[in-house]
């Protein structure tokens, strides 16, 4: 009952994230907006630490070292280099990444609930997960990296070193949990072959 319900918030706030994207996008882009939806991503962020907890306590499969990355990474970007930089948190980029990630949270943890509910792993919801999975990673990692790649040519301060080489282990970080994804989901299409 608990992993149902921590999935069922999960996807409420992600999907509460993603309406308020869409507002955004269809009107005029407006600051207190921007720093709503700002306040509403961090909301997010803080509620996904339920998940490297979950797998933690054994709740799920999933490793505690990829689940902390993910949030982690979130975390930094949302945290660090949207504060650090404010023109990230007021631009089009910033905007960009959270809605990927609203979108891609909203199905990765409703498929999860679905399965909570359902008990089939073979879930027509995991094929959906599977398949905008990949394509709202990349993307709101392509805007994690310009984010980066901004908050790097913006100025210059003790930190600057240490922000290069964030900049250049993201990509790397990315694939890790990438490939991941796509072995998940090469198991999960041979198992549905087999079937």
């Amino acid at each position: 009952m608990y992993l149902l319900t921590a999935n069922a918030g999960l996807a409420l706030s992600w999907a509460y994230l993603a309406w308020s994207c869409s507002k955004v996008w269809v009107e005029p882009l407006d600051l207190l907006n921007l720093d709503q939806l700002h306040q509403q991503t961090m909301f997010c962020i803080i509620l996904s630490f339920l998940e490297p907890l979950n797998a933690a306590l054994g709740y799920t499969r999933s490793k505690v070292s990829s689940t902390m990355l993910f949030v982690i990474g979130r975390s930094f970007i949302a945290l660090y280099i949207s504060q650090q930089f404010p023109d990230n948190t007021h631009s089009i980029q910033y905007l960009v990444t959270i809605t990927c990630w609203a979108l891609g949270e909203l199905v990765r943890f409703s498929s999860f609930f679905v399965i909570s509910v359902s008990k089939d792993l073979q879930t027509p919801a995991l094929s959906i997960r599977y398949n905008v999975g990949p394509l709202m990673f990349t993307a709101g990692f392509l805007g994690e990296f310009v984010m980066l790649a901004v908050a790097c040519l913006s100025s210059w301060s003790l930190v600057s070193p240490f922000l290069y080489l964030i900049t250049i282990a993201w990509p790397f970080a990315w694939y890790s949990l990438f490939a991941s994804l796509m072995r998940q989901r090469t198991k999960f299409y041979s198992a549905l072959s087999n079937k």
